[in-house]
């Protein structure tokens, strides 16, 4: 399972690298990270949930607007998780970052509002390597949730962004 989100992720990593390579900066328009209004609590396991299956301590985290305003998060351990979740349209664009804090190591997930994976991303972001970016578009309307764990724990920034990359 590690070995193929690792190869996932280095397949994600051509998107940013190209953008770049043309000028463009894939983060433009992104901001800094700050506490975020919302809740902070354990998630339950069962129907509207996405624990991960993974066995990880999940926490929810507030929910993130698609304005580029990010906000901060700390995974302590490697046997812990934040989930984030965001509104959104069939068919719209949109960028996510979640930026490392010195030495983590973030890892992001996007879960539909089905609850399935829809796409994964790790050290794919620009300027730092284990950072993890992601330009998507979304197949239905609904709650996504973004799943934030950690192979290096640590603190990260994660900012969404509606609309693509600009120039």
């Amino acid at each position: 399972m590690l070995r193929t989100r690792r190869l996932l992720a280095a397949a994600l990593i051509v998107l940013p690298a190209a953008l770049t390579a043309c000028g463009g900066n894939p983060l433009a328009g992104l901001t800094g990270g700050g506490d975020c209004p919302g809740i902070s609590k354990p998630v339950a396991s069962g129907p509207g949930s996405f624990d991960g299956g993974d066995g990880k301590t999940t926490t929810q985290k507030g929910p993130l607007q698609l304005d580029g305003k990010g906000c901060d998060g700390t995974i302590p351990d490697t046997n812990s998780a934040d989930n984030w979740t965001f509104e959104a349209k069939a068919n719209e664009t949109i960028i996510i970052s979640v930026d490392a804090k010195g030495d983590s190591d973030p890892d992001l997930t996007v879960i539909d509002p089905n609850g399935d994976v829809f796409d994964a991303n790790d050290d794919s972001g620009i300027g730092n390597s284990t950072s993890s970016l992601l330009n998507t578009t979304l197949d239905s309307d609904g709650v996504y949730t973004l799943r934030v764990d950690a192979y290096t724990p640590g603190g990260y920034t994660i900012t969404v962004k509606s609309g693509t990359p600009e120039p």
